[in-house]
């Protein structure tokens, strides 16, 4: 019974709270009394008056019980008792230490920043803990530790004590699993023991184990208990592992050929349990018939084996392994019926079902509610990811579907103004299928020519100016777009322009400028273009897939550059040379093969609101070349030999922008 304290105290923090029990035992001796806190063991008393101290710095509701314990082996426990520690009030002065009582910790963890953290209300100084920084506490509850500020004003010397508990490390004592031939001696039985900390080994211990079985000499054939117990250390919080020792008889001669590997949720029949012997009897198998293993390699499967004749022989047990492999839940998913552009996707269409009650998330690409152009023969995809991924693997199935075309503008022209001279011109998108035939008017009359969805004015002249529409036909239908307006406006007195050489394909980033003036930039061809001060051509070099971010210019004028694959590549500004290359861990077609990327990041790639971006290189003050790909890593690279300095990853996904160098 718990005596102190009483059942609903209330205390303030910092608390020192008294705990006592008395215990009594009519027909044994009491050796040990065991208090608890929230069902964490918190200390011992092994003589009355049985108590203990326990100090805390944490408010909240606690409840406390006691365990006592007779030399005979039996224990009993108390009725609980709750109290309620309420956080104390301090008002804060000028000089004052502010420090609460640390978490708790384990025997092991030396003391750092986490628990030596006292502050001092609006006073400079300086702060000396005892213990110090990087000491090992031995176990135990309501640990003083203490500060003295020193004032840097000269000021009169404080100090401030709070109280830690340090938990015992958990130590396991594993006995080793044994065999033997029966009519054999036991063999000799061994343990291990794991998880001591501080580099210390056995010789802390206070009692070494003691490790025993049941099994004799004569022992029948059979699987007996290894125990151990007894070992006791005054840190830690001793926990013993039982083992077996499996008796065999060298009399019999049983044969079980290894299984071959099964698919979770096949159930175990004859063509895995199929164990013989040279001898009349009956196999009793564990587990057993019919029973369904999760996924695992190298599960045991055991036999005991019991004779007909049980005078000549005795009964053996053999044992193998078995793979069970993940289960492919099967998708079913028929072509959905073709729909009109314009039909947002829904349940009609994506309606995958999966052939057994597995839980799991079903996802689809394109998902609910999105738009397809029209087309025919247009992928869907749905994804079955299983809740339970131990033993069963994702898989998904790709069905198509005909999108009807239905004449639509999804961007109509836009007002233009132009100068005189300068290149403009209007482009409508429509959807709608194959085979669309456009015309353009202005101010309703014919265009000649003007038959393509986009018309140019190569050089604008004022009578250019005007509203113009188009209209778009497929067979008998037609849709006309809305007007749009060509200003030409009237030029100042000095301009100037003139066309940079493009490259083969579309420009999707910010050309780089050197100290030359000469200007760089990637193309979707898969060239970087270098033209010179006066805007001409100098050198273009291929690289293995298109560049889509902006290149930068590092040390001695060189040029680098990031491709769609991810490689990096330096070029010599003056030939186009490619200097060096550096590739990351995981290409584009790398991570196309990846089945966590596919499932967390390729779906949305191929959406409509998302994009692949590839990230442009940064330099930094050294020289050295920073950039982030979508295998998740961060790069440094050597910018003289394209070596990798080090890399970065904090498993967040791919990174999809380029760094920020800070100013320091």
């Amino acid at each position: 019974e718990i005596t102190k304290p009483t059942d609903g105290a209330e205390f303030t923090t910092p608390a020192d709270i008294l705990i006592e029990a008395i215990a009594s035992d009519a027909d044994g001796e009491i050796i040990q009394v065991e208090f608890f806190i929230n069902g964490y063991l918190a200390g011992y008393s092994f003589a009355p008056p049985y108590q203990m101290r326990w100090r805390t710095g944490l408010p909240g509701e606690y409840q406390i019980t006691a365990q006592a314990k007779d030399n005979q082996g039996k224990s009993a426990l108390s009725l609980p008792v709750d109290i309620n520690v309420l956080k104390g009030y301090i008002p804060p002065k000028e000089g004052v230490i502010l420090w609460e009582n640390p978490e708790d910790i384990i025997y092991g963890t030396p003391l750092d920043p986490n628990q030596l953290n006292a502050s001092v209300t609006g006073k400079a100084g300086t702060l000396v803990y005892d213990p110090p920084d990087g000491r090992v506490l031995p176990r135990g509850y309501g640990q003083m530790l203490s500060v003295e500020f020193t004032p840097a004003d000269g000021g009169e010397a404080s100090q401030v004590r709070v109280s830690i508990n340090v938990e015992p490390a958990p130590l396991r004592v594993i006995a080793e699993d044994r065999s033997k031939l029966q009519g054999s001696p036991n063999p000799e039985l061994t343990y291990r023991i794991e998880d001591f900390v501080n580099g210390e080994d056995e010789s802390v211990l206070l009692s070494r184990p003691k490790i025993d079985t049941t099994a004799v000499t004569d022992s029948p054939i059979g699987v007996y208990p290894i125990t151990v117990g007894g070992a006791v250390a005054e840190n830690y919080l001793v926990t013993h592992a039982p083992g077996q020792l499996v008796v065999v008889s060298s009399e019999l001669i049983l044969e079980w050929p290894t299984p071959s590997s099964i698919v979770h949720g096949t159930p175990l029949g004859p063509v895995q349990l199929n164990a013989t012997s040279d001898v009349p009897g009956t196999f009793d198998y564990q587990p057993g018939a019919g029973r369904v293993l999760n996924a695992g390699r190298d599960q045991t499967l055991t036999a005991l084996f019991t004779p007909v004749d049980q005078i000549r022989f005795s009964a053996k047990v053999i044992q193998t392994k078995i793979t069970v492999e993940k289960a492919l839940p099967q998708i079913h998913w028929a072509d959905p019926e073709a729909i009109t552009y314009g039909a947002p996707l829904g349940a009609a269409q994506l309606n995958a079902t999966v052939d057994v009650d597995i839980p799991g998330d079903l996802s689809y690409s394109p998902g609910p509610g999105v738009v397809m152009d029209a087309g025919a023969n247009q992928p869907l995809t749905a994804i079955f990811v299983p809740h339970d991924k131990n033993n069963y693997t994702v898989n998904s199935i790709t069905v198509y579907i005909n999108v009807l075309p239905n004449l639509v503008i999804k961007k109509q022209p836009t007002d233009k103004q132009a100068f005189p001279g300068q290149t403009t011109g209007f482009e409508v998108i429509v959807a709608g299928g194959d085979s669309l035939a456009y015309q353009w008017f202005k101010e309703e009359v014919l265009i000649p020519g003007a038959t393509k969805s986009r018309v140019p004015f190569n050089n604008v002249q004022y009578e250019d100016e005007g509203f113009y529409t188009v209209q778009v036909r497929q067979g008998d239908r037609m849709i006309e777009s809305e007007p749009a307006r060509l200003t030409v406006q009237t030029p100042p007195d000095i301009w100037f322009y003139q066309e940079i050489p493009g490259a083969g394909d579309a420009i999707h980033s910010t050309p780089a400028v050197d100290h030359r003036g000469w200007v760089y930039y990637g193309s979707l061809d898969g060239h970087l273009y270098a033209v010179d001060e006066n805007l001409v051509p100098s050198w273009h070099t291929q690289v293995d897939s298109p560049i889509e971010g902006s290149p930068a210019i590092g040390n001695r004028g060189r040029v680098y550059v990031i491709s769609q694959q991810g490689n990096l590549y330096c070029f010599n500004p003056e030939t186009g040379g490619v200097v060096w290359d550096f590739s990351p861990e995981k290409s584009w077609d790398n991570l196309m093969n990846d089945e966590d990327f596919q499932i967390d990041y390729y779906t949305r790639i191929l959406s409509d609101d998302f994009a692949v971006i590839s990230p442009s290189p940064v330099i930094g003050k050294d020289n050295t070349i920073y950039f982030g790909w979508l295998d998740g890593n961060l790069y440094a690279v050597n910018p003289e030999t394209g070596e990798e300095k080090w890399r970065f990853n904090k498993n967040t996904g791919p990174i999809l922008a380029s760094p920020v160098i800070s100013s320091n």
